[in-house]
C-alpha cells in the first residue's frame, strides 16, 4: 500500500509539473531569452502576450523587463514596469528603476512625478 501511494504521489507531481510548464511556456521562454542581445519578433510577440495575462509574478515581470531593456521595445518595458510599480508601491528600488526607465524613454513629466513621490516617501 505505501508503495502504491508513493507511486501515485510521484506521478501526480510529474503531471502537475508538465501542466505548469505547458501553461507557462511563454513566461519560461522569456526567462531563458532575457539576455539575448537582439530583439526578435518572437521576443516582442511573447512579451506582448505575457503582458496580456491578468496575473504575473514579480519574477516574470522582472524577466520581462530584462528582455525588453532595448530601445525597440521600450514601450513594452514601461508597461511591465508600470505593473510592477503598481503592485509594489512601497518598494523604493522598483519605483526608482521605473522612474529611471521613464526618464530614458523621455517621459520626463511622469518620471518627475515618480521621483517626487519617492522623495516624499523618504522624508
Amino acid at each position: 500500500m505505501p508503495r502504491r501511494l508513493l507511486l501515485v504521489f510521484i506521478l501526480s507531481v510529474a503531471l502537475e509539473l508538465l501542466a505548469f510548464r505547458y501553461l507557462n511556456r511563454d513566461l519560461l521562454w522569456l526567462d531563458v531569452h532575457a539576455r539575448t542581445p537582439e530583439v526578435s519578433a518572437l521576443t516582442r510577440d511573447t512579451a506582448e502576450a505575457a503582458l496580456q495575462r491578468p496575473r504575473l509574478s514579480r519574477r516574470h515581470l522582472e524577466a520581462l523587463i530584462a528582455a525588453t531593456d532595448r530601445d525597440e521595445v521600450r514601450g513594452l518595458q514601461l508597461r511591465a514596469f508600470a505593473r510592477l510599480a503598481a503592485r509594489h508601491e512601497e518598494d523604493p528600488d522598483v519605483l526608482l528603476r521605473y522612474a529611471d526607465a521613464l526618464r530614458r524613454a523621455r517621459q520626463f513629466d511622469h518620471a518627475e512625478r515618480v521621483y517626487a513621490d519617492l522623495l516624499k516617501a523618504a522624508e
